[in-house]
């Protein structure tokens, strides 16, 4: 006491006392220039932060952290020798430490050397325990395409590494020590194979280890299929960089699944940086003849899926079954950023012409893709959409020692907060949440309101709900905004609830609900969609569109605590969720149900109307009309990268184009728009209809050009037309992207135009369209002025 007046009454004394920087005793002017380079830091004023730093480490030149936040701060500011002097100097100071490595090969990669940040990256990992952002970076490497050596990263991941080169058969035997099992023919089985493409999972773990949503979904479904007796169940994921799937074994699957709820970071990483080796040095996957390709998460993201789909088709006779979770891009774009209605309109008209058979979690998802199936002229039979609710109660987690403080940590109390669970985006409707709890505020007073806890990830358009909550101050002591939390952190938070609030403008199932229902709380949630699938009898519904009604239901729940237990009895008496087992379950019968159906229909090759463009690029129309069309089959074979905006570049050699016409035997003119690779002359032959050399010509760097071709007709056979295209030159983009586009590419094709020898109506049409307009006039996916749009069509449906 009589101490802490005396430093108040002689300021100079606090400078005497001891100061700590990184747990490390410091003398009171190194702290100062360590605090100003921290204020600097900050403030992101990398320059002062760099000179404060240097001024500490001039006064004690041992501190090994400050030498690492110099060479952040010089990195930050663009001086990358200054901080590579920096971390080295941190690295002779400590030379048992992973830290300097790792940042030392962070700045090799900013200098696009990708051999040395190997090199510092491996140096990082070899450490025990190893650097679990540099085990990260390595794997991330790996699944971009980056050459690393395989077998050197293996070992870093084994206990026990190699003490001997590697033999000839080496990837082989890294395989086994990864996960696989013994790569022997699987056990035999009465009722199929079923193969889960886990693309999506796999992609979402090299971001966050805490599954949500469907990735929970995911994960959840094929824990229990394993346990399914009589089917052999695989997992493989498509690796976009070797453009094949690739298997993942189920040893290696379920551990990554248990850590992701581990306290230990590095473990994780270690763990996922396996699989990502295994996926990168394991043989393609073979499908067996007749398997399902079940896909429980999303494709829509993965360039030339639907490529290798086809070919998984062709080679194997596999039925390729798609889990949609929901039509939303689509039923409500007006609450989807473009982007994403753009890439699901897309995917779309692809999936229409590639699935055989489908899953949805609700009859409300049912009833929009089988009505958007309708609506572009691909109708669906409802025999083969299956609805599979995802009703079903997480597994129980074992409690962590901070899971209990989540709420004093927050200043919460059980019972006085009420919790929305969701990611922040217009979808979810936060803003009419705040705008009701602003008029339960009036009514009551801010005393008596509970506060309003929403968990969840900052997710797309966002801005006009934080903007809401910055308007209205009386709202900052009544709404808390979480994310990042762990599962068992979130379970407390159910546990402590007064009840939970899920105000969405449209589902495709909401698992919240479920949740709410799962912890015993009532959910109060919108009318719409299939929300009344998900709540039952046990939810308190308002309508969307209504404010008054949300705040009603507010305050029943809030303040009328007989009605509230009343409810809460019904969900504990009555409420009976699935387990994940029985969702499992319920997929395989599908399967089962479905191996006596045939396929989709046969694999034809697209048909081609005359006179009209067709775009090869990876938006097919600004938006949705009923004639719209994918041109994603009309590419052949598998050597074409994924589709870019402009159109599609081909891999070294060339590629192809098939495709039907009408009146296939007389001759026709092929207009062909191509552009050549940025930094070298490509030099292109083109055959068409087993006819050699119809066109030799050079393109040169960057050169966009019309090429035309006189295709000759068919008078016999299958009448199909193939047009190749052979190049004798390709490009490295590696070497002029400093490795960001490993890409090895040909010649790209923009789009095509096919017209009758002697149409000249046609051939004006082509010059008038690119010398006086736009090619897109032609566009096989133009709409008309006058077409129906899906909210017209959905809403005609509803009359009827």
């Amino acid at each position: 006491m009589r101490l802490d007046r005396l430093r108040r009454s002689l300021p100079f004394l606090a400078d005497l006392a001891p100061k700590r920087s990184g747990g490390i005793r410091v003398p009171s002017n190194v702290y100062r220039q360590i605090s100003m380079g921290n204020a600097a830091r900050d403030a992101q004023a990398w320059t002062l932060a760099a000179q404060a730093y240097e001024a500490a480490l001039e006064l004690d030149p041992g501190l090994v952290h400050i030498w690492i936040q110099c060479g952040h701060a010089h990195k930050e500011s663009g001086e990358l020798d200054r901080a590579t002097a920096a971390y080295e100097r941190a690295h002779e100071l400590a030379p048992t430490s992973p830290e300097p490595h790792l940042h030392l090969g962070h700045v090799a990669k900013l200098r696009g050397d990708l051999s040395a940040a190997t090199r510092q990256y491996v140096q990082a990992a070899r450490h025990r325990p190893p650097s679990g952002a540099a085990v990260v970076e390595l794997s991330n490497m790996v699944a971009k395409g980056i050459h690393i050596d395989m077998i050197q990263l293996a070992n870093l991941l084994d206990e026990q590494p190699r003490t001997k080169e590697p033999r000839a058969s080496a990837p082989v035997e890294v395989v086994p020590r990864l996960g696989v099992e013994d790569g022997s023919e699987p056990a035999a089985t009465t009722r199929g194979c079923l193969v889960f493409d886990i693309s999506d999972l796999i992609s979402y773990f090299r971001h966050s280890r805490t599954p949500t949503g469907i990735q929970r979904v995911q994960v959840e479904v094929l824990r229990e299929a394993f346990t399914i007796s009589g089917v052999d169940v695989r997992l493989c994921a498509f690796q976009e960089i070797r453009d094949e799937w690739v298997e993942l074994s189920a040893s290696l699957f379920r551990e990554l699944c248990e850590l992701t709820n581990a306290a230990d970071e590095s473990e994780w990483s270690t763990c996922l940086a396996r699989a990502t080796v295994q996926l990168g040095i394991a043989d393609a996957f073979a499908f067996p003849t007749g398997a399902f390709l079940i896909n429980l998460g999303t494709s829509w993201w993965i360039p030339n899926y639907f490529m290798y789909v086809r070919r998984a088709q062709a080679e194997a006779n596999i039925r390729y079954v798609p889990f949609v979770h929901d039509m939303i891009p689509l039923v409500r774009s007006d609450i989807c950023p473009p982007a994403l209605v753009r890439d699901f309109t897309a995917w779309s008209a692809s999936v229409l012409e590639h699935a055989d058979f489908y899953l949805v979690n609700s009859y409300s998802t049912k009833r929009d893709l089988v009505s958007v199936s309708a609506y572009l002229g691909q109708p669906i039979d409802a025999d083969r959409v299956k609805v599979v609710p995802l009703d079903a109660i997480h597994r129980p987690v074992a409690k962590a020692r901070s899971a209990a403080s989540v709420l004093s940590r927050n200043g919460l109390q059980r019972s006085d907060y009420v919790l929305f669970v969701s990611t922040i985006e217009p979808r979810k409707n936060h803003i009419l949440a705040f705008d009701a709890w602003l008029k339960v505020i009036e009514r009551r007073g801010a005393k008596k309101v509970p506060k309003l806890v929403c968990v969840g990830n900052q997710g797309w358009m966002n801005e006009p709900t934080h903007e809401f909550l910055r308007a209205h101050p009386e709202l900052r002591s009544k709404v808390l905004i979480l994310s990042h939390l762990s599962d068992d952190e979130l379970a407390e938070l159910y546990r402590g609830c007064l009840f939970t609030l899920y105000p969405s403008q449209y589902e495709g199932w909401g698992l919240p609900v479920t949740e709410s229902l799962s912890h015993g709380k009532v959910p109060l949630c919108s009318n719409v969609s299939s929300l009344p699938e998900a709540g039952g009898s046990f939810a308190h519904y308002f309508n969307v569109e209504s404010r008054a009604e949300l705040a009603e239901g507010i305050e029943r729940l809030a303040f009328d605590a007989s009605y509230r237990k009343e409810r809460e009895q019904n969900i504990a008496s009555d409420f009976r969720p699935r387990n994940w087992k029985n969702v499992a379950d319920q997929i395989v019968d599908a399967a089962m149900e479905w191996s006596t159906s045939d396929r989709r229909g046969a694999d034809t090759p697209p048909h081609v109307a005359t006179a009209r463009f067709y775009s090869l690029s990876r938006d097919p129309a600004p938006r949705l009309w009923p004639g719209l069309r994918s041109t994603e089959r009309l590419r052949t074979g598998f050597n074409w990268w994924g589709r870019d905006p402009w159109g599609c570049w081909t891999k070294p050699g060339g590629a192809a184009l098939r495709f039907t016409v009408d009146n296939p035997d007389r001759d026709h003119r092929l207009y062909l728009l191509l552009l050549g690779p940025p930094n070298v002359p490509c030099e292109l032959r083109i055959d068409a209809n087993s006819v050699h050399c119809l066109v030799e010509c050079t393109l040169e760097p960057n050169e966009r050009r019309w090429v035309c071709v006189e295709v000759p007709g068919i008078s016999t056979g299958n009448q199909t037309f193939d047009i190749e295209l052979v190049c004798s030159s390709f490009e490295d983009l590696g070497k002029t992207t400093s490795g960001g586009d490993t890409r090895m590419i040909g010649v790209g094709i923009c789009g095509f135009y096919i017209c009758e020898h002697d149409d000249a109506a046609a051939r004006m049409a082509l010059i008038e369209a690119t010398s006086l307009t736009s090619i897109d006039t032609l566009s096989i996916n133009r709409p008309p002025s006058d077409f129906i749009s899906l909210t017209a069509f959905l809403e005609g449906e509803q009359r009827a």
